[in-house]
Protein backbone atom coordinates (compact mmCIF):
# COMPACT_ATOMS: atom_id res chain seq x y z
CA UNK A 1 0.00 0.00 0.00
CA UNK A 2 1.19 3.03 -0.55
CA UNK A 3 1.31 6.45 1.44
CA UNK A 4 0.11 9.21 0.17
CA UNK A 5 0.96 12.57 1.53
CA UNK A 6 -1.04 14.51 4.16
CA UNK A 7 -2.35 17.37 1.56
CA UNK A 8 -3.28 14.56 -1.07
CA UNK A 9 -4.91 12.09 1.77
CA UNK A 10 -7.33 14.97 2.48
CA UNK A 11 -8.00 15.78 -1.25
CA UNK A 12 -8.60 12.21 -1.46
CA UNK A 13 -11.08 12.12 1.07
CA UNK A 14 -12.55 15.42 -0.27
CA UNK A 15 -13.23 13.42 -3.34
CA UNK A 16 -14.13 10.09 -1.74
CA UNK A 17 -17.34 11.66 0.25
CA UNK A 18 -17.82 14.09 -2.69
CA UNK A 19 -18.00 9.94 -4.36
CA UNK A 20 -20.25 8.79 -1.45
CA UNK A 21 -22.77 11.81 -1.29
CA UNK A 22 -23.54 11.94 -4.62
CA UNK A 23 -24.75 7.95 -4.42
CA UNK A 24 -26.56 8.75 -1.37
CA UNK A 25 -28.26 12.47 -1.35
CA UNK A 26 -30.42 11.11 1.21
CA UNK A 27 -27.86 9.31 3.30
CA UNK A 28 -26.86 9.52 7.19
CA UNK A 29 -24.57 12.41 6.41
CA UNK A 30 -25.42 15.35 4.96
CA UNK A 31 -23.61 19.04 4.31
CA UNK A 32 -24.66 22.63 2.89
CA UNK A 33 -22.36 23.70 -0.11
CA UNK A 34 -20.61 26.10 2.00
CA UNK A 35 -19.95 23.82 4.47
CA UNK A 36 -15.83 22.92 4.71
CA UNK A 37 -14.93 18.78 4.97
CA UNK A 38 -13.56 19.24 8.66
CA UNK A 39 -14.18 17.69 10.96
CA UNK A 40 -13.83 14.13 9.85
CA UNK A 41 -16.60 12.25 11.58
CA UNK A 42 -17.29 8.61 12.31
CA UNK A 43 -20.94 7.46 12.66
CA UNK A 44 -21.94 4.06 13.72
CA UNK A 45 -24.41 1.97 16.04
CA UNK A 46 -24.65 -0.76 18.75
CA UNK A 47 -27.19 -2.37 20.33
CA UNK A 48 -28.44 0.21 22.38
CA UNK A 49 -26.89 3.99 20.74
CA UNK A 50 -25.94 5.76 17.88
CA UNK A 51 -22.74 6.68 18.30
CA UNK A 52 -21.00 10.29 16.60
CA UNK A 53 -17.11 10.32 16.91
CA UNK A 54 -15.63 13.56 15.67
CA UNK A 55 -11.49 14.42 15.62
CA UNK A 56 -11.64 18.10 16.82
CA UNK A 57 -7.91 18.36 17.49
CA UNK A 58 -6.62 21.80 19.43
CA UNK A 59 -10.45 22.82 19.66
CA UNK A 60 -11.57 24.10 23.00
CA UNK A 61 -14.95 22.22 23.95
CA UNK A 62 -16.34 26.04 24.95
CA UNK A 63 -16.00 26.52 21.00
CA UNK A 64 -18.50 23.43 20.41
CA UNK A 65 -21.91 23.11 20.37
CA UNK A 66 -23.78 20.00 19.69
CA UNK A 67 -27.92 20.33 18.54
CA UNK A 68 -30.40 18.07 17.67
CA UNK A 69 -33.67 18.85 15.44
CA UNK A 70 -35.81 15.74 15.48
CA UNK A 71 -33.88 12.81 13.57
CA UNK A 72 -31.10 15.66 12.93
CA UNK A 73 -27.67 16.19 14.62
CA UNK A 74 -25.50 19.24 14.09
CA UNK A 75 -22.10 19.64 15.25
CA UNK A 76 -21.07 23.02 14.71
CA UNK A 77 -17.84 25.28 16.18
CA UNK A 78 -15.13 26.89 15.51
CA UNK A 79 -11.27 26.32 15.57
CA UNK A 80 -9.43 29.33 16.73
CA UNK A 81 -5.84 30.25 16.01
CA UNK A 82 -4.09 30.34 19.28
CA UNK A 83 -1.54 32.18 17.88
CA UNK A 84 -3.43 34.89 16.62
CA UNK A 85 -1.94 37.57 18.08
CA UNK A 86 1.82 37.26 16.24
CA UNK A 87 2.43 38.32 12.84
CA UNK A 88 4.24 35.65 11.08
CA UNK A 89 5.47 35.30 7.43
CA UNK A 90 4.51 31.78 6.77
CA UNK A 91 6.43 29.56 4.44
CA UNK A 92 3.65 26.82 4.46
CA UNK A 93 0.21 26.92 5.92
CA UNK A 94 -2.44 23.89 6.21
CA UNK A 95 -4.38 24.03 9.31
CA UNK A 96 -7.57 24.94 8.84
CA UNK A 97 -8.82 27.83 11.55
CA UNK A 98 -12.80 28.31 10.68
CA UNK A 99 -15.99 27.40 11.51
CA UNK A 100 -17.08 24.14 11.00
CA UNK A 101 -20.60 22.30 10.85
CA UNK A 102 -21.52 18.62 9.88
CA UNK A 103 -24.60 17.40 9.82
CA UNK A 104 -26.45 13.76 10.35
CA UNK A 105 -29.13 12.22 10.11
CA UNK A 106 -30.31 9.85 12.44
CA UNK A 107 -32.11 6.42 10.91
CA UNK A 108 -34.04 6.00 13.87
CA UNK A 109 -35.87 7.58 16.76
CA UNK A 110 -33.40 8.59 19.58
CA UNK A 111 -34.17 9.45 23.33
CA UNK A 112 -32.84 13.42 23.07
CA UNK A 113 -33.33 13.99 27.12
CA UNK A 114 -30.39 11.34 27.82
CA UNK A 115 -28.02 12.23 25.08
CA UNK A 116 -24.45 12.37 26.23
CA UNK A 117 -21.10 14.18 24.88
CA UNK A 118 -17.77 13.44 25.77
CA UNK A 119 -14.64 15.43 24.39
CA UNK A 120 -11.23 13.26 25.33
CA UNK A 121 -8.07 13.87 23.79
CA UNK A 122 -9.42 15.79 20.71
CA UNK A 123 -11.69 13.31 20.10
CA UNK A 124 -16.09 13.99 20.70
CA UNK A 125 -18.11 11.27 21.35
CA UNK A 126 -22.06 11.65 21.04
CA UNK A 127 -24.17 9.05 22.69
CA UNK A 128 -27.34 8.57 21.52
CA UNK A 129 -29.58 6.33 22.90
CA UNK A 130 -32.39 4.41 20.43
CA UNK A 131 -35.74 4.57 21.42
CA UNK A 132 -36.92 0.97 21.73
CA UNK A 133 -40.01 0.82 19.07
CA UNK A 134 -42.85 -1.65 19.95
CA UNK A 135 -44.58 -3.28 16.84
CA UNK A 136 -47.13 -4.71 18.21
CA UNK A 137 -49.30 -3.29 20.95
CA UNK A 138 -52.40 -5.70 21.68
CA UNK A 139 -55.27 -3.64 22.35
CA UNK A 140 -58.64 -4.81 23.02
CA UNK A 141 -61.49 -3.00 20.70
CA UNK A 142 -65.11 -3.00 22.20
CA UNK A 143 -67.79 -3.40 19.39
CA UNK A 144 -70.73 -0.91 19.93
CA UNK A 145 -74.19 -1.44 18.38
CA UNK A 146 -75.69 -4.32 16.36
CA UNK A 147 -77.61 -7.02 17.88
CA UNK A 148 -76.21 -9.19 21.54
Amino acid sequence: MVALPKGRLHQFNIITEAIIRQQNDEGFLHRLPDETEFPLLDFFETINDFVIKVDLPGIDKKDVSIKLYGNTVVIEGIKRDRIEEERFNFICMERVFENFKRIVRLPLPINPFIAKARYENGVLTVMLPKVEEKRYLEIKIEIEGGVK
